[in-house]
């Protein structure tokens, strides 16, 4: 049995910040010690840099130049590397609105990357459609002519295709059919949640009776807040069954629009995550994204010609520095709402998400400046200074713009 002790001044654990270490024994964590290791211990000493638990990612299109929508298991697992040397130790790829042979393809190649993950690489924790099943009134940067109503059998075709692959929806309740399909997806362990939608308050709130469970990107392609008729915004923030994803990257949500969220919803209702899109992590410049012209900014923006937001070019990590320097959030807080606050609305909160004994051995260490140092993925070093690597997608070489 190895055990390895992960030294830091700073560990954010599930019951508080330690001066100790992270003790990892097979892949888990078997306790967290305060004070100095025990003599003749293999100690990786990771000081003067933090140490949160692995960060979760339940909403991400690509990064580093690795596309979810490609449909390509090695480039999953690309991925997978990539991200886990920016600090996501776990995430669900996320395809936007396709048509079903291509949804079908994606869920094929996610699936086929869950059974050969790498060793270096974050674990892929299932398929999360985000749609097709949204509000043509809310589309985002999704292409209207692939939304549609839901269908239950198209969701049966796709899993005899990847047998539980799908493990998160996101759709619009107020669509015909939407109700029932959201049922009978809940009754099958899968996550629901209501984004790309015009519902109404009492629309949104029948998608919440019904099992919808999370918000997609809050405020984001959602009626918003009016006296008269709070929308599915208020619906869902205000139902304390209902968790609340946030992009968190300056540019989708207002830092007092954020304060907002987390007064009324409380930090442990609020999960961030990226909608990053393949150019994240690239040089600021023009790329084609889904068959469309994106400009990714200097401040990392990614926007489509007619200046609509096309997802992120920011990772989770940056969502975290974005509370706590221009919100004021308490680090511990906003590192939760990255790791324990997913996990909890995945369902792994037992095995994923915190610094605690029994869970699996995710952990980053995290330098000041936020450049993250060191990954643990299941005990395993995905990410080291010795192993730096450029782990971008070598066909966006140079500036890896148009």
């Amino acid at each position: 049995m190895e055990r390895l002790f992960v030294r830091s001044s700073e560990i954010y654990a599930e019951r508080g910040v330690v001066d100790g270490s992270v003790v990892v024994t097979d892949g888990r964590i078997e306790e967290i010690c305060p004070g100095e290791p025990e003599r003749g211990s293999e100690v990786l000493d990771v000081r003067p840099h933090w140490v949160f638990p692995g960060l979760l990612d339940m909403h991400i299109h690509g990064a580093g130049g690795w596309n979810v929508e490609g449909g390509d298991p090695e480039g999953l697992r690309n991925l997978a590397r990539y991200l886990a040397s920016m600090g996501v130790t776990g995430f669900q790829p996320t395809l936007a609105a396709s048509p079903p042979d291509a949804t079908a393809g994606v869920a094929k190649a996610v699936g086929d990357a869950i059974a050969d993950p790498p060793a270096d690489g974050a674990r892929i924790l299932g398929l999360h459609m985000e749609g097709p099943y949204l509000s043509p009134k809310r589309p985002g940067a999704m292409d209207p002519t692939y939304l549609r109503d839901p269908s239950r059998q198209e969701i049966e075709d796709l899993d005899a295709v990847a047998p539980g692959v799908l493990r998160h929806l996101t759709l619009a309740p107020e669509r015909a059919g939407a109700l029932e399909l959201i049922e009978w997806l809940v009754r099958r362990g899968v996550v629901v949640s209501g984004g790309h939608t015009d519902a109404t308050y009492d629309e949104a709130r029948a998608g919440v009776e019904a099992g919808i469970r999370l918000a997609n990107h809050t405020f984001n392609a959602m009626r918003g807040l009016h006296q008269r008729e709070p929308g599915a915004l208020a619906a869902f923030v205000l139902d304390e069954r209902v968790a609340c994803e946030l992009i968190a990257d300056g540019r989708h949500v207002h830092p007092a629009a954020i304060d907002l969220l987390l007064r009324l919803a409380g930090p442990e209702r609020v999960c961030l995550v990226s909608d990053a899109v393949f150019p994240a992590g690239l040089r600021p410049g023009v790329y084609e994204l889904s068959g469309r012209r994106a400009r990714v900014t200097e401040d990392g923006s990614c926007l489509l010609p007619d200046g609509r937001l096309a997802g992120s070019a920011h990772l989770v990590l940056h969502g975290i520095r974005t509370l706590v320097e221009q919100v004021g959030t308490p680090i511990t807080d906003a590192v939760r709402m990255a790791s324990a606050v997913p996990a909890r609305v995945l369902g792994l909160d037992g095995k994923k998400g915190a610094l605690a004994p029994e869970r699996d051995a995710d952990l980053i260490a995290v330098s000041t400046d936020w450049e993250v140092i060191w990954t643990l993925v299941e005990g395993r070093v995905a990410h080291a200074p010795g192993r730096a690597e450029d782990r971008t997608n070598p066909a966006y070489g140079g500036s890896g713009a148009i």
